[in-house]
């Protein structure tokens, strides 16, 4: 009995240790993702631009992910300062060639922030996600 009593404890110890690091390990997927019909130079410099031509815009290269074999990931922290409220947001994009189009990237926003209202996050289920994207998408998106 003792040594099943053991084999049981360690049996939940090992889930709860999996369950954990899983957890710690999980990505979620982006909040909303947009193809751009441009190439990544281009990217940057469009997003270069609308920086330059908006006082209350800035963004600051983040991480790069991935490798030679599987692509890489840019990640860029864009900060967009209104009246009442400080916002930020994480996107990262990656070459997306398809056959009919190539010179294609892929932009996929996955944090969205309200840091004034403590509003957003990284699901489309968070607490005012939707004006979010929308500011997003005016001022970043349909200025590329």
């Amino acid at each position: 009995m003792r040594k099943l009593i053991s084999a049981v404890g360690a049996v939940l110890f090992i889930g709860a240790c999996v369950y954990f690091v899983a957890g710690i390990t999980a990505v979620s997927p982006p909040i909303k993702t947009y193809v751009y019909r441009k190439s990544i130079t281009a990217l940057k410099d469009g997003l270069k631009k609308i920086a330059i031509s908006n006082k209350d815009l800035s963004y600051h290269a983040g991480d790069i992910t991935g490798d030679a074999n599987i692509g890489y990931r840019y990640y860029i922290n864009v900060y967009i300062k209104q009246a009442n409220r400080d916002l930020q947001y994480t996107i990262f994009y990656d070459k997306t060639d398809y056959w009919f189009k190539k010179n294609t990237t892929q932009i996929s926003l996955v944090m969205a922030y309200d840091r004034t209202n403590d509003l957003g996050g990284y699901s489309l289920k968070a607490n005012g996600i939707d004006s979010l994207i929308k500011i997003f998408e005016q001022e970043i998106i349909t200025n590329l």
